[in-house]
């Protein structure tokens, strides 16, 4: 069963909480029952109440193994949908690393199921902010989905508006390699850029769940 709840491909790309997935647990549950019940009993479909999409808020901090943590508030508001079949949404989130720098992302995004509830075919546009040393980047990003049977195709393309780089600045001490004198600098450089996934499950391991991989193709 698939999620209807968005899975944002952003420049941020752990977005989890336990909460998401109440909808598709539902219906993992129905199915199970209709599965379990007893030749010729009818089960009540679920009600639209059931199935509805709720607004949630949460809070995560995440580190990265040497480079900067950061933690983040998040929330998603479904604007307007159609339970069990399509969302319409605002997807935002906050974020603050361990060195002071801010960055956000906003999208306005779109769900629907496929009819056989096999599959779902999703958008989104939105534009993302990173503070840095010398100012702030800003980028405007629009994506597409399509997942079916197990599978799943993912696309994104990145804008940078405004200023696209900083300042050049010396990190270093001047120094000689060989007969060139060379200067330590740094410049921080927003690139526009795309890029493309595929992947899905590849085997059933038994009881230790699925074995998926996925591959792809970016250029900036």
């Amino acid at each position: 069963m698939h999620n209807i709840r968005p899975r944002l491909n952003w420049t941020g790309k752990n977005f989890g909480l336990g909460g998401r997935k109440r909808w598709s647990k539902r219906l993992v549950m129905m199915t199970w029952l209709v599965a379990l019940a007893p030749a010729g009993a009818e089960l009540a479909p679920p009600s639209a109440e059931a199935l509805e999409v709720q607004p949630w808020l949460g809070i995560n901090y995440e580190t990265t193994g040497g480079m900067r943590d950061f933690g983040s508030l998040e929330g998603f508001l479904p604007l307007r949908q159609v339970p069990g079949q399509q969302v319409l949404f605002l997807q935002g989130r906050a974020r603050l690393d361990t060195a002071g720098f801010l960055g956000s992302n906003l999208l306005l995004g779109y769900r629907s199921l496929d009819r056989d509830r096999a599959g779902l075919s999703g958008a989104y546009a939105g534009v993302d902010t990173q503070a840095h040393g010398g100012g702030t980047f800003y980028q405007l990003g629009a994506g597409l989905e399509k997942t079916s049977h197990g599978w799943e195709l993912r696309s994104n393309v990145y804008w940078p508006v405004g200023d696209r780089a900083t300042a050049t600045t010396l990190v270093g001490a001047p120094f000689f390699e060989g007969n060139q004198l060379l200067l330590p600098t740094n410049r921080q450089v927003a690139l526009a850029g795309g890029d493309v996934s595929l992947g899905g499950a590849i085997a059933t391991l038994g009881s230790a769940g699925t074995l998926s991989a996925y591959g792809g193709l970016y250029y900036y």
